[in-house]
């Protein structure tokens, strides 16, 4: 960080709106992940034009930081309400990175070729006991 602008009185007063703002890092917590926020990153970089405004940045967590700083933004972490990878490249959603579908999403011609066939939950698995 050889910038000196994150020295600045408006850096860190920026800084500490925008933690306050976002308590929890945003990339953790669309994957359902509760993780402080220590970090406010700009979401389009100072080099690349970003302004130095409350509306460009971001509350993260020290690793999704690193990652976007070293390559880009950081993988979404953990699964969704499905149990599927948060992460849409992540292997378990085929090679294109897409997101598979449930058995029960499948047609009828794919359906029978699935090797393991899970049908969705009726009115009678819910009946009273």
């Amino acid at each position: 960080m050889s910038d000196r602008y994150y020295r600045s009185r408006h850096w860190l007063a920026l800084r500490e709106a925008t933690l306050r703002r976002d308590p929890l890092c945003v990339i953790c917590a669309r994957a359902g992940l509760v993780v402080a926020a220590t970090v406010a990153d700009h979401i389009v970089e100072r080099s690349r034009g970003g302004a130095d405004d409350l509306c460009n940045t971001r509350g993260l967590c020290a690793s999704c930081h690193g990652q976007r700083s070293h390559g880009g933004e950081a993988a979404p972490k953990g699964c969704d309400a499905s149990g599927m990878p948060a992460d849409p490249m992540h292997w378990w959603h085929g090679s294109t990175g897409s997101r598979a579908k449930n058995s029960w999403q499948l047609s009828g011609s794919d359906r029978a070729h699935h090797p393991k066939r899970i049908s969705p939950p009726s009115e009678s698995d819910f009946e009273a006991i």
